[in-house]
């Protein structure tokens, strides 16, 4: 039996206040991510793969809100923290939210597997 891909969010999109947004990832946001999570001590891979479970509401928080914030990189750089605070605070559903967040901030990842199987260059490495 094939197995059945999963179509992840690659993005999200949103207006306020006459202005759109798009928050999204690339491979080079998403380091930026990693960086900021583990000067907090905080692995994302074990926060894709587990969740949030096990973690206080405190940290909980503070994970969502920086993939929230580092979504911004890619199409809003100059959006202030304070603006991103406040939008942050205005979304509705934040369960949701955070489920889309971690999908968005793990779409980077899952296409290195789809480059590979379509990549144009072979190598091999020597002695």
């Amino acid at each position: 039996m094939a197995e059945k891909k999963v179509k992840l969010a690659k993005k999200i999109e949103f207006d306020f206040d006459g202005t759109h947004y798009v928050l999204e990832y690339t491979r080079r946001s998403l380091v930026k991510l990693v960086r900021e999570l583990k000067a907090e001590g905080i692995d994302l891979q074990d926060v894709l793969e587990k969740g949030l479970g096990d973690m206080d509401v405190f940290t909980g928080y503070m994970i969502i809100q920086t993939i929230f914030d580092t979504a911004f990189c890619v199409n809003h750089p100059n959006v202030s923290r304070e603006t991103k605070d406040t939008l942050f605070g205005k979304f509705t559903n934040k369960e949701d939210l955070a489920e889309k967040l971690f999908e968005i901030c793990a779409f980077p990842v899952n296409t290195l597997a789809d480059e590979e199987e379509q990549g144009e260059i072979s190598w091999t490495a020597g002695e």
